[in-house]
């Protein structure tokens, strides 16, 4: 070991010095290009577009520096789109759920809490899009055992974070500093209904969903069949949405999340199950009805995802066009032969639309993997 002289000694202070210096000096810059960067609205939006255009790109993430109780923290932020839309704006919202799964993937769980989501950026948002942002953080949560630390809440839409909490979806981000909500000076244009989440099939959970819509809407027509189709749906999670050896989920297999909201101004209902499985397509091979469906697809001329689909909801209709019972997918369609609406189906890379009174299917192939199964309903009380 080298004796310390009064000139390496000398050496060592001013090292230190300049190292402080030029931390300083980067911090100072990083705080003014984050200051720089969220003034500009122009500049976020192409952030925004960067961060959830490639979620698979792993290159250095962005940076944003605010300053709380006198100190500096450094934190990647997780920005959603504007349109938080599964309707609206697929391919953006499906890239940010592809992505949050990515960092929950890789990151080292010590770097859990050096991330930041900042939902400033939210302008509208859909109790379809909101389900399965909180299935995504609710599986951010358990496979991290951390939650994701919200930033800048004082400047979110007071709309847009009304939803949110009547939805529960603070429960997955970690608030040791909320603040009273701020009153917005409108109503939100969906009143949601507080999540729920279970493994398996729970009849009460349904009725109680229906329950809370009931206190909102008032009488709900033909409600035993959304019932029905909300029991459908978890049978169909129970027993195909997690198969053995399917990969990986990072939840229970049997996990799903299921939401209610009403509009007051479109005056339409929705209610919606969520599951982070396989998908329907990949399922349908080993379902009894594959012989028929392949035989409807040969007529579709197609055999993409939401051909499938759409497939295995024909199959089980009766030449009349009723559904006849105990058909799996057909039970949730049952409603719309009573009350104005339409069935929403988003899984692997489909999507499929069945519209009361309509003759036909409507079918959408989306480039990109929604990451699990979504069911919604909607009904019209005009």
């Amino acid at each position: 070991m080298k004796k310390l002289t009064i000139r390496r000694l000398n050496w060592f202070l001013a090292r230190q010095k300049n190292e402080t210096r030029r931390s300083r000096s980067r911090r100072r810059k990083l705080l003014r290009v984050s200051e720089d960067l969220f003034a500009n609205s122009a500049i976020q939006q192409q952030l925004i577009i960067q961060r959830v255009s490639s979620p698979e790109q792993k290159a250095a993430p962005p940076q944003f520096v605010y300053v709380r109780q006198n100190r500096t923290f450094r934190r990647e932020l997780i920005i959603p789109p504007e349109t938080f839309s599964l309707r609206g704006d697929y391919d953006n919202v499906v890239s940010f759920f592809q992505h949050l799964r990515d960092r929950a993937y890789n990151i080292p769980p010590t770097s859990a809490s050096a991330l930041g989501v900042d939902f400033r950026s939210i302008k509208k948002i859909t109790p379809g899009a909101a389900l399965v942002l909180a299935a995504e953080l609710y599986r951010w949560q358990i496979f991290t055992q951390r939650k994701l630390v919200p930033v800048l809440q004082d400047d979110w839409d007071p709309l847009i974070s009304r939803m949110l909490r009547d939805f529960g979806l603070f429960e997955f981000l970690e608030t040791p500093d909320q603040r009273p909500e701020p009153s917005p000076s409108e109503p939100p244009f969906f009143k949601f209904i507080k999540y729920r989440s279970g493994v398996g099939v729970t009849p009460t959970a349904c009725s109680d969903l229906l329950d809370h819509l009931s206190a909102i809407v008032g009488s709900i027509e033909a409600e035993k069949f959304i019932f029905d189709g909300l029991v459908e749906a978890l049978n169909n999670v129970k027993h195909h949405a997690y198969p053995d050896n399917s990969g990986w989920h990072g939840v229970s297999s049997g996990t799903w999340l299921m939401c209610g909201a009403y509009s007051e101004r479109a005056k339409v209902l929705t209610a919606a199950v969520y599951d982070m499985g396989v998908g329907i397509p990949a399922t349908l091979p080993r379902s009894g009805l594959w012989e028929q469906i392949k035989g409807i697809l040969a007529a579709f001329g197609a055999n993409d995802d939401s051909s499938m689909i759409a497939a295995a909801m024909q199959a089980g209709r009766t030449r009349t066009g009723q559904v006849e019972r105990g058909k799996g997918l057909p039970i949730m369609m049952r409603l719309f032969d009573h009350v104005r609406g339409h069935l929403r189906i988003l899984s692997g890379h489909g999507e499929v639309r069945y519209t009361s009174g309509a003759s036909e299917i409507g079918r959408i192939g989306r480039p990109l993997s929604l990451g699990g199964t979504l069911i919604q309903w909607q009904i019209s009380k005009v």
